[in-house]
């Protein structure tokens, strides 16, 4: 019953406090911490709960890439690429694994999303908010850094060399670089394993 949950429950804080001081995560822990924000709150512990937050964000990615697709060739197109997005085999699998994944791939797709509506616009609310959501899917994935490519060719189409007198531009790579690394450096700092320590 629900006092076999909260005693599970102790037991599983109990050996994170006593790994916390050995093992550090490279990857930002998103999606295990609001399933123990749900477990504490429901008191109850199950696998879906961590399932259904992948979906959710797994959806959420689909949404951006859809508003993205729609935004620049059309409904019916972006409901097709909506539709391969969906069902590819690798996408159905992400949608429900309790891996980080899926939580990446909304950063990511929402940063990549406003990172386009800044560039229709050239509103800086949408370029920090793309930063600060890339900054997230990096800590999360590092491999998505490579988007910083992305972002390189907008800023430079839209401001040429100029951009690199603004400080915007590097506002705008201090934002989206300095929290993963930070993150990096941290756990190389308290990890004790050489996988995070030397990556």
């Amino acid at each position: 019953g629900n006092a076999a949950n909260q005693q599970k429950i102790a037991e599983l804080q109990k050996e994170a406090a006593d790994l916390e001081t050995t093992q550090a995560q490279l990857e930002l822990q998103i999606v295990p911490y609001l399933s123990a924000l749900v477990f504490q709150l429901t008191g109850t512990m199950t696998p879906v709960v961590p399932r259904l937050l992948c979906m959710l964000f797994f959806l959420g990615s689909a949404w951006f890439l859809y508003r993205l697709m729609r935004g620049i060739s059309g409904r019916w197109p972006a409901l097709v690429g909506l539709g391969i997005y969906l069902f590819l085999p690798l996408s159905m699998m992400t949608a429900h694994v309790i891996q980080p994944e899926a939580c990446a791939l909304f950063f990511y797709c929402g940063g990549v999303w406003l990172l386009w509506r800044f560039q229709q616009t050239r509103r800086l609310a949408f370029l920090w908010g793309a930063s600060a959501m890339t900054a997230v899917a990096i800590m999360e994935k590092t491999p998505v850094a490579f988007v910083g490519l992305v972002f390189l060719y907008v800023l430079f189409s839209l401001g040429g060399l100029a951009c690199l007198r603004s400080p915007v531009f590097y506002g705008c790579g201090l934002l989206t670089l300095g929290p993963p690394v930070a993150l990096i450096l941290y756990t190389s700092h308290h990890s004790v394993f050489r996988f995070v320590d030397g990556i």
